[in-house]
């Protein structure tokens, strides 16, 4: 996700509250747990929440420094993302002089509900471009 405003992080870091995932979302945050563990995933909902916060003060890259990114970019999107908006994510593409766009087909937002066979077949096809 590119492309932040207040309310958008306001609302996503809601999201991120602890607590009320462990009330909500119990198998999902002993996921979280087993993954970054007992002690530190709620600290890391914190600082991501934080991050979402502070994007939504001010970008972390200007819409204008995507023209200058040189290098070779891949902008993926899953078609069941429901945090960013298709149209946010065309239009970094398009800002982007070298760059690729796909979608990943029955892929949610996070990453870690991506098909891994999937992801690492479109980004060998990517980097033999």
């Amino acid at each position: 996700k590119f492309i932040w405003d207040e309310s958008q992080a306001e609302k996503e870091a809601k999201n991120l509250n602890p607590t009320l995932l462990a009330q909500k979302f119990p198998a999902y945050t002993q996921l979280l747990a087993a993954k970054h563990g007992q002690h530190y995933w709620a600290k890391n909902m914190q600082l991501t929440a934080d991050m979402m916060l502070a994007l939504g003060q001010k970008a972390a890259l200007e819409s204008s420094a995507f023209q200058h990114i040189q290098c070779k970019v891949a902008v993926a999107l899953g078609d069941k993302d429901k945090m960013v908006p298709i149209e946010d994510a065309l239009q970094v593409y398009r800002s982007l002089p070298n760059a690729c766009f796909d979608i990943l087909p029955a892929t949610q937002h996070p990453i870690d509900r991506v098909n891994p066979q999937l992801l690492a077949q479109r980004l060998n096809y990517f980097f033999h471009l």
